[in-house]
C-alpha cells in the first residue's frame, strides 16, 4: 500500500497536469522529450527510444544524459526480500491448438532464444535473454550508450528482481483495472485531504506483492 500511496503523491506533485489522463502508449514517448527528471516505471524495451541521436536527453557524443538506477528500498523492506519485479516473458501454448501447430510453435519458441539469434535480438531490442549475451564483448562496447542497462544486469541487483512467470493473458485489460483503482485513490484523497489509507481488493485480479520473500533464483540461460 505504501508504494501505491507514494505513486499517487508523486503523480499529483511532480507529473505534468495531463499525466493522469494519459494511456500507457501516450506516456511512453514523454521522457525522451527532455522534460522529465525521474521516471519510476521502466521497461528495458524503453531504452532504444531514449538513446537516438538528436534527442534532448542524449549528448552530442551519443551518451545519454540520464541513468538507470536499481530499485530503492521501501520502509518495510528486510534482508532477503525482493526489490521489484521484471517481466521476464514466457510462452503460452493452448491445449485447444492442434498438436502439429503447437509443436511448430514450440520449435519457433526455442529458435527465438537460441544462441544463433539471441545476441542479435538483445542488441536490437535491449531485452537480454542469455547471460552470455549480457556478458558479451558487443554489450560491453554498447554499455556507455545504454545508461546503466548493462551494468545493472551484470550486478547482484538483477537477482533482487523477481521474475513474473507466466505472462498476463490480457495486459491491456489488467492495466485498465489498475488505473481504475488509482483513480479511486485520488478521489478518496481529495475528499479527506488528510493522511489516508485504503485497502484495495479487486476480485477479478490477483496482485503480486513486489517485496515478496525470496523463494527461488531467476532462471538465466547461459
Amino acid at each position: 500500500m505504501y508504494a501505491t500511496t507514494k505513486y499517487v503523491d508523486w503523480l499529483e506533485k511532480y507529473a505534468p497536469p495531463e499525466a493522469p489522463g494519459m494511456t500507457f502508449s501516450e506516456a511512453g514517448p514523454v521522457p525522451a522529450q527532455g522534460a522529465v527528471a525521474q521516471q519510476i516505471f521502466w521497461y528495458t524495451a524503453f531504452t532504444a527510444s531514449m538513446i537516438e541521436d538528436g534527442l534532448p536527453v542524449v549528448n552530442e557524443d551519443g551518451t545519454p544524459k540520464w541513468r538507470m538506477a536499481p530499485s530503492p528500498r521501501g520502509p518495510y523492506w528486510e534482508e532477503g526480500m525482493k526489490l521489484g519485479y521484471q517481466d521476464v516473458g514466457s510462452w503460452t501454448f493452448m491445449k485447444s491448438t492442434p498438436e502439429k501447430r503447437r509443436l511448430a510453435a514450440w520449435l519457433y519458441a526455442q529458435f527465438t532464444v537460441s544462441k544463433t539469434v539471441s545476441l542479435e535480438k538483445t542488441i536490437a531490442g535491449l531485452t537480454p535473454i542469455r547471460e552470455s549475451d549480457i556478458n558479451s564483448d558487443a554489450m560491453t562496447e554498447l554499455a556507455p550508450k545504454l545508461g546503466g542497462l548493462v551494468e545493472f544486469y551484470r550486478s547482484p541487483a538483477r537477482v533482487q528482481w523477481s521474475p513474473t512467470g507466466t505472462n498476463v493473458p490480457d495486459y491491456p485489460k489488467l492495466a485498465q483495472l489498475w488505473w481504475q483503482y488509482i483513480a479511486q485513490l485520488q478521489v478518496v484523497k481529495q475528499r479527506h485531504r488528510k493522511p489516508w489509507m485504503v485497502w484495495l481488493k479487486p476480485r477479478t485480479v490477483s496482485w503480486s506483492v513486489l517485496n515478496a520473500p525470496v523463494s527461488r533464483k531467476p532462471v538465466v540461460l547461459s
